[in-house]
């Protein structure tokens, strides 16, 4: 007699573990709350869609490897992680298309000059590799596609 009790007892916590769980998803009860509910969850959608069209667009590149050379040698590597701020989607687009060019194009300007600050102790000089790469990048594009160069990481290793 007591497990029977037992069992009951057991399926009714069960069953009415389920139906709360059914009616505060929203699956079973709620009628015309849900549905304004879900009118207001697609206003805040429609409103946070137009508020991201407004926002950057960015396009990361693969990282790149620049190296540090002192008296002729090879001292260190310096390994950037750049983004670039571009105008919309659609020239984010035109520039996926040609990123080895522009890969090639930065790492010749990254192996010609040096990346670590001039009479100091060797710090990386990360507004000069943004100014360099900006230039870099808006000689390849139209300079209103690319608007901004944004060194995400730069670490030296060595």
């Amino acid at each position: 007699m007591k497990k029977i009790i037992i069992i009951v007892v057991a399926l009714v916590v069960l069953l009415g573990g389920a139906g709360a769980g059914l009616f505060f998803t929203g699956i079973i009860g709620g009628g015309a709350e849900a549905e304004a509910g879900d009118q207001a969850e697609g206003e805040a959608k429609n409103e946070t869609a137009s508020v991201f069209d407004s926002e950057p667009v960015y396009l990361q590149l693969d990282p790149l490897t620049a190296p540090v050379i002192v008296n002729r040698r090879v001292s260190a590597q310096v390994i950037l992680i750049l983004s670039l701020q571009v105008k919309d989607l659609s020239a984010k687009d035109d520039i996926t298309s040609s990123v080895p060019r522009l890969r090639d194009a930065m790492l010749r300007e990254l192996y010609d000059k040096p990346v670590v600050r001039e009479q100091s102790d060797g710090s990386i000089d990360i507004i000069g590799i943004k100014a360099r790469m900006l230039k870099v990048a808006q000689s390849i594009y139209d300079t209103d596609q690319v608007l901004d160069v944004l060194v995400v990481k730069a670490v030296q290793t060595g």
